[in-house]
């Protein structure tokens, strides 16, 4: 998938979370994402009906472990484009799952859209982000997708 954010092209692979599950970080018996599991990475066995399951993967967890990793050189370097849209969905998913109650230690994204919130700020950066996301088929062909434009 190519995308471009703050005027810069990206590119984020399937293959980078495939690499980050394989390498299974984590110190003595306890991995550093435990809810990554093979029904998470392996296309055969993801539960296409199960949001968890997209939550679960888009999330601050997985997107720093992928970066700091990349960072380390235990990932390649280019897995960081593929964080990146990681912390991008994680903030969409925040955005639009706030509640009006909010935790003064929670993610700011995470609490009510008012005027003075970032929600704005986000939502109008996520339009510009969703309408650049285009997929490439394995044949090289570009594509766009219904959920992708959903988002808009």
């Amino acid at each position: 998938m190519v995308y471009t954010t703050q005027g810069v092209t990206k590119t984020a692979k399937w293959s980078h979370i495939k690499l980050l599950y394989d390498e299974n970080p984590g110190y003595k018996g306890v991995r550093l994402i435990p809810k990554l599991t093979e029904n998470h990475v392996n296309p055969d066995k993801i539960n296409k009906m199960k949001v968890k399951f997209a939550s679960q993967i888009f999330s601050r967890t997985v997107a720093s472990n992928m970066g700091y990793l990349a960072d380390t050189n235990i990932l390649p370097a280019e897995c960081k484009q593929t964080a990146d849209l990681l912390f991008f969905m994680d903030d969409i998913f925040d955005s639009v799952n706030g509640s009006k109650m909010k935790n003064k230690y929670a993610k700011p994204l995470l609490g009510p859209a008012t005027p003075y919130s970032v929600h704005q700020k986000t939502w109008i950066e996520g339009i510009q982000m969703f309408n650049s996301i285009k997929f490439i088929t394995p044949s090289g062909k570009t594509e766009t997708v219904p959920s992708v434009t959903n988002w808009v």
